[in-house]
């Protein structure tokens, strides 16, 4: 699958600071996702992750209260609240309650967080 014209894959690619194609979108985001040398960019690497909105801070406050826990997405990039910055998921555990119709049986699990984590009811 191709991108449009005028389009280009978040796929975390080095590109050249120089190249017709991407000076433009080099202008607008600089090294904020990355570098790889003095001569290239990383465009953003967006696959596998959530998007969220950025919160600009307004009179001393903000609605973000993870903002200085992100890191740069690869070396050379901008970590804290800046466009470019990656947060690792804040996945927590959790509990589910099972019920029978006439409350014989309780099943109550706590899950912890992480890749893998199910109950599977038989």
């Amino acid at each position: 699958m191709k991108a449009p014209v005028g389009w280009t894959y978040c796929d975390g690619r080095s590109v050249r600071k120089d190249d017709p194609d991407y000076k433009k979108l080099f202008e607008v985001i600089g090294t904020n996702h990355g570098s790889e040398s003095a001569e290239t960019f990383n465009l953003p690497d967006y696959r596998g992750l959530f998007l969220r909105g950025f919160t600009y801070e307004t009179g001393g406050t903000t609605t973000d209260p993870d903002r200085t826990s992100r890191t740069a997405m690869k070396p050379g990039g901008l970590p804290g609240a800046v466009i470019g910055s990656v947060q690792a998921d804040a996945f927590q555990g959790h509990y589910h309650e099972v019920r029978t119709d006439d409350e014989s049986y309780v099943f109550n699990q706590k899950l912890k967080g992480g890749a893998g984590a199910s109950i599977t009811f038989m």
